[in-house]
């Protein structure tokens, strides 16, 4: 069992091609290794539905999951409203288990947000996380609990 967790992008700031990209480069810049699994596609309307992103740490050690799904003009919950009202925030990408992979994932996320300033990391235990405080955890002493509570100054 561990922990998961999730990426909110706004509505409108989302392009799938841009954000297979920005996955990779973020791996990349935090000299994590990627490998994104084949694309998945809708039998019905051959849309594209999702993929999955594994990342490594350099010794390949330790993974995290990640699934990147598609959305339709339709999807829309307000589940996340509360961090940033009005901003329609949609869960796009999904974290599986970074139990133990708290480095990584702290490496990971920071350079996801550097390069994607508007987006939130949020966990399972209804912690998020913006770029400002991503930062500013990534600049102290690392701390393997950072994502198991609030962020604080």
């Amino acid at each position: 069992m561990g922990s998961s967790g999730c990426i909110l992008k706004r509505r409108k700031d989302i392009n799938i091609e841009q954000l297979i990209n920005d996955i990779e480069l973020a791996a990349k810049k935090a000299n994590l290794l990627t490998q994104m699994g084949k694309k998945h596609y809708s039998k019905d309307t051959n849309e594209f539905e999702y993929v999955t992103f594994n990342i490594f740490d350099s010794d390949m050690e330790q993974d995290v999951l990640l699934y990147l799904f598609n959305i339709s003009e339709y999807d829309y919950d307000e589940k996340f409203d509360w961090i940033a009202p009005g901003e329609k925030l949609i869960h796009i990408i999904n974290v599986e288990d970074f139990y133990l992979c708290e480095r990584l994932m702290l490496d990971f996320i920071y350079e996801y947000l550097s390069i994607n300033k508007n987006d939130i990391f949020w966990d399972e235990q209804d912690w998020f996380y913006t770029y400002d405080s991503i930062k500013t955890i990534k600049n102290r002493e690392f701390d393997k609990d950072w994502c198991y509570k609030p962020f604080t100054q």
